[in-house]
């Protein structure tokens, strides 16, 4: 069914003039039962054990691990960058470049991905009580209500 399903696609995509880019697609399998190989106007389609799709990291067990590894990532980059680019004593200017940047790497598709085990959880707090402690240290403030505490209000 599901290979039928590719060559409908693929015969509609046809018949409307567009083309689709077989190295763009892939095929995730949840379980080793399946063991059909799936084509693309006669081409084999690769197996993969994770996929990128607009944005968001699939995996075979779709636990997003390793999308929520990259987005930390991502994020501890764009914080370092954040103060690098500045050098104000004032943290509402930190705070607000965060919400621009960091913010929206946590809530981008997050309906899909929301972070549900505690170590993925505590892996992105860990991006956010580092950024906050080092503008804490540079604007020579303390830890206040004013600065922000928990991750897990980006994702409510």
């Amino acid at each position: 069914m599901l290979q039928d399903a590719i060559n409908s696609v693929s015969v509609w995509a046809k018949n409307n003039g567009l083309v689709i880019s077989i190295p763009k697609c892939a095929v995730i399998k949840t379980d080793d039962s399946d063991m059909h190989t799936y084509s693309l106007d006669g081409k084999p389609l690769p197996t993969v054990d994770s996929y990128k799709d607009l944005g968001v990291v699939f995996d075979t067990q779709l636990k997003f691990r390793k999308h929520i590894t990259l987005t930390a990532n991502s994020a501890s980059k764009l914080c370092s960058l954040i103060l690098r680019a500045f050098i104000i004593p004032d943290p509402q200017v930190y705070l607000k470049a965060y919400k621009a940047l960091v913010v929206r790497k946590w809530t981008y598709c997050s309906h899909i991905w929301h972070p549900f085990c505690k170590s993925d959880i505590n892996l992105l707090q860990s991006v956010q009580d580092r950024f906050v402690k080092r503008v804490a240290r540079r604007c020579n403030v303390s830890l206040s209500a004013s600065l922000p505490r928990n991750i897990v209000h980006h994702f409510q």
